[in-house]
């Protein structure tokens, strides 16, 4: 799984500091950073991609680059979570009991457990647990963390 969050970028303290680029910028330099070490790349939707937001950026890695980033801004991540891969689907088996933690479409993690019903090439079907009836459709891309084991 990939581990993406999101980073607040410090507003600027001067007129001269310009805008959220060239803050960001400014502390990529300073921590020895660059973009290609912090941001995502996907043939999906703008939204998965990392863009700028109101001083924030969204979604970035999750690792130790970023975590300079937000040192030196004296800012901090937040909105951690996961976008599943293929390998972390190729694992999993009709029967295995696993954790599952989603975000939702209102940025809110949802953390429950399931046994897994059915597996394909790019996909997962997780029943809840003591539902018959709830459960998740994860495909490869979503923002979504799976765990084998309760």
């Amino acid at each position: 799984m990939k581990r993406i969050c999101r980073l607040t970028i410090v507003y600027a303290q001067s007129l001269t500091d310009g805008g959220m680029c060239e803050v960001l910028q400014q502390h990529m330099d300073k921590c020895g950073v660059t973009m290609a070490d912090i941001e995502v790349e996907t043939n999906e939707c703008y939204s998965k991609k990392t863009h700028f937001g109101n001083w924030v950026l969204t979604p970035v890695l999750d690792n130790e680059a970023v975590a300079k980033l937000a040192q030196s801004m004296e800012t901090q991540l937040d909105m951690h979570r996961f976008v599943i891969e293929p390998e972390d689907v190729d694992g999993l088996k009709p029967g295995d009991k696993v954790q599952v933690q989603i975000t939702n479409f209102i940025a809110m993690q949802v953390k429950d457990k399931g046994t897994v019903v059915r597996v394909g090439e790019d996909f997962v079907v997780v029943r809840k647990y003591r539902s018959k009836t709830k459960g998740w459709n994860i495909q490869v891309g979503d923002e979504t963390g799976i765990w084998r084991g309760w």
